[in-house]
């Protein structure tokens, strides 16, 4: 008997999630183009009302904004599925897009003084185009001075 696929992370109809994109191979990061992004507007962008948000440490947010590097887990059926969120341009994970610790953190990484796991190395990809290149230290650097 084949049980049937559980799509824990459909969203909810109606809703247009042009600012969103979960990873397609692994289906583990969920990425976010926006500046921001609200605990409660993750809660209505689901089908499944069963959706547990945790910062970085595991602690359970349940208000404010998310950042790079919480998780979101969505349980249906008592079967639970967690994906990494990754703000782009938020690499230290505080929630805000392109501040200048983001920036100083992009250059360590690309000069290797810094390793940046999965969800961090995904936001540091400010242009999406799958890897860290002297680009995206420059995207940011414009974001910072309002010229992107």
């Amino acid at each position: 008997i084949t049980e049937p696929t559980i799509d824990h992370f459909a969203f909810e109809e109606g809703v247009n999630p042009e600012n969103v994109e979960i990873d397609e191979v692994f289906k583990n990061l969920i990425s976010f183009s926006t500046d921001e992004i609200s605990v409660d507007s993750i809660f209505d962008l689901f089908k499944n009302d069963d959706i547990a948000i945790a910062d970085a440490n595991g602690e359970s947010v349940t208000d404010g904004n998310i950042g790079t590097g919480y998780t979101i887990t969505s349980t249906v059926s008592g079967v639970s599925k967690t994906i990494s969120a990754v703000i782009i341009g938020d690499i230290n994970g505080d929630g805000i897009s392109a501040t200048s610790a983001d920036r100083l953190t992009i250059v360590e990484s690309f000069t290797g003084r810094v390793s940046l796991d999965a969800p961090y190395a995904a936001a540091a990809d400010c242009n999406s185009d799958g890897s860290l290149t002297s680009s995206d230290i420059l995207l940011m650097t414009l974001q910072l001075k309002g010229e992107a």
